[in-house]
């Protein structure tokens, strides 16, 4: 059965298991085309295909992918615009559960230019279990874009994803998404947020890993627009922030940090975190240590 079709005939209080393999949007050509989230539908994947219960799955050992690369194997430019898509006034009961999604490619005109793995606007969709690797976008977001949104993700990994623009990993507008257990490695932007870009909103992020991440401006793990973050337990290291603020770079709003580190994060200004005057900060239990700045600010 094809995962397209169970998703047109599922109602609300389904799930749909789904076996270990690879699913594609469509078997055509159409980019427009993603697996689309509904109220009330649970989407599983992880099974080998006999189990029983919903306990029993193993998404490590059978790997369920959900992948946009349906032209051409291997070259992204015929690619799905965007995998998965959190169509408008989802609540949590709308979930997406132990899928691999990579190969999105949002290199369209707005609003095909964002959100190369998921795309989510006015929805709050449920997202656990999830792996965003090796999906681009020509402008926001190249893993996931929220816009108006308050998604929870948990247990979910961003993993050398690309934006020309802002928010290699993630980017948040106007949201508060939730984020538990989350890694954020090897992202990349070309100018703002290699791991997550937030504007406005107030994002809530506790026992989060950013590694690795870079951008060629601001923020190699996060770059925030007046937004009112909250981190907890948060681990920041070898970031690349650029200009400044390579663990972290925050432009106006309130914000608290506590129980957190910054280490071997490098920019220009502001290795571990670069603040402007605008900035609102609290930090309690943060440790800044081997960051390398070229200019000021090593921690």
């Amino acid at each position: 059965c094809a995962l397209q079709y169970a998703i047109s005939l599922a109602g609300t209080g389904d799930q749909i298991w789904a076996a270990a393999g690879t699913y594609y949007p469509t078997t055509g050509t159409d980019r427009t085309i993603s697996f689309n989230l509904k109220n009330g539908l649970a989407i599983y994947g992880g099974f080998a295909g006999t189990e029983t219960e919903l306990t029993q799955r193993d998404p490590v050992a059978n790997v369920t992918t959900l992948s946009g690369d349906i032209g051409t194997i291997g070259d992204n430019t015929d690619n799905s615009y965007r995998v998965v898509y959190g169509v408008a006034y989802l609540d949590s009961s709308a979930i997406i559960d132990g899928f691999p999604i990579s190969g999105g490619n949002a290199n369209g005109s707005k609003p095909y230019d964002r959100g190369g793995g998921m795309y989510n606007y006015l929805t709050n969709p449920s997202i656990i279990n999830v792996r965003f690797s090796n999906n681009s976008s020509s402008y926001l977001g190249g893993g996931v874009y929220n816009q108006d949104c308050n998604s929870n993700f948990t247990n979910v990994v961003f993993a050398s994803n690309t934006s020309n623009y802002y928010g290699g990993g993630i980017y948040n507008t106007n949201s508060s998404p939730t984020l538990f257990n989350v890694i954020f490695e090897n992202n990349f932007a070309q100018q703002r947020g290699g791991g997550m870009y937030n504007n406005s909103g107030s994002p809530v992020i506790t026992s989060v890993v950013f590694i690795g991440n870079s951008a060629l401006e601001y923020g190699g793990g996060i770059s925030s627009y007046a937004s009112n973050m909250t981190l907890d337990n948060v681990t920041f290291t070898n970031n690349s922030g650029g200009t400044g603020g390579g663990g972290m770079y925050s432009g106006g709003g309130t914000s608290s940090v506590s129980n957190s580190s910054f280490s071997g994060n490098s920019a220009t200004n502001g290795a571990g975190m670069l603040n402007t005057t605008a900035t609102i900060i609290t930090l309690e239990h943060v440790t800044f240590s081997g960051n390398t700045a070229q200019e000021r600010g090593g921690g």
